[in-house]
């Protein structure tokens, strides 16, 4: 089982790329989404995460191999929330996209180390997964939205304005809620809800990104170039705090 269950992260690997790459050279572009390749890829990543967290026995989020896993997963599952009942050839741009990064992240992860991480103290508790879990569901969130800025059509910027709009909003809600999950979590595996380490620091940073992004959104003063630029922007503000504190970085939330 510990080995077997690899061959399924390799399935849903290769499904992500049949799926970019129909989407990619216009093949089985205008089916509905369920019905794609993605679905199938998507299925498949479900089921290597489940029998992932049985082996390991905590959740798929420890260690390199596993986070970027599940961002993938998480973006996966975004495309579906916003894109299920939209009509194929008014999403193919950001389907696209969205398909595209999964790809890259997956084979990214594909050349990392696989084996199991065990869990050391500090991360058994319910608070800690609350808290990745969320933060990884709004990371696939804030995705969403940048592909939609990639994808911003000039004859149609309303639509595109409002799925900017909408992710940011759910992506910001659930981040806001992984953070208080995560000062929780803190306090009960270091008797501190704020360590000032530098994850927390930029979540801090991403998180006021995303508000005064909103706050322009909702203002209505600023143009529409405007925010699709902070679309666009915060993907890499979200990438940075995710990816490259735990990389670069040395703190609690470092690789290991």
């Amino acid at each position: 089982m510990e080995k077997a269950h690899i061959v399924l992260f390799f399935l849903a690997l290769f499904l992500y790329g049949v799926d970019a790459g129909f989407r990619l050279f216009g093949v089985d572009g205008d089916k509905n989404i369920l019905k794609s390749p993605l679905a199938a890829a998507f299925g498949m990543h479900t089921l290597f995460l489940a029998l992932r967290w049985g082996v390991s026995r905590h959740a798929p989020f420890a260690g390199m191999f596993e986070s970027i896993s599940f961002y993938v997963w998480s973006t996966a599952l975004a495309v579906f929330v916003y894109f299920r009942k939209a009509v194929p050839r008014e999403v193919r741009k950001e389907v696209t996209y969205a398909s595209l990064i999964c790809l890259l992240f997956m084979a990214v992860a594909s050349l990392s180390p696989k084996g199991v991480v065990p869990a050391y103290p500090a991360l058994k508790t319910r608070w800690f997964e609350i808290h990745v879990g969320l933060s990884f569901l709004s990371y696939g969130l804030f995705t969403v939205g940048f592909c939609s800025s990639l994808a911003w059509d000039r004859e149609k910027p309303g639509r595109y304005f409002s799925l900017c709009e909408s992710s940011s909003l759910m992506g910001f809600s659930l981040f806001s809620a992984g953070m208080v999950a995560g000062g929780i979590w803190a306090y009960y595996a270091w008797g501190s809800y704020w360590i000032w380490t530098p994850k927390e620091i930029f979540s801090v940073v991403l998180w006021v990104f995303y508000a005064s992004a909103l706050h322009a959104k909702f203002d209505g003063r600023f143009g529409l170039r405007f925010i699709r630029a902070l679309s666009f922007a915060g993907y890499f503000v979200m990438l940075f705090t995710y990816l490259g504190v735990s990389v670069l970085l040395s703190s609690s939330h470092s690789f290991r």
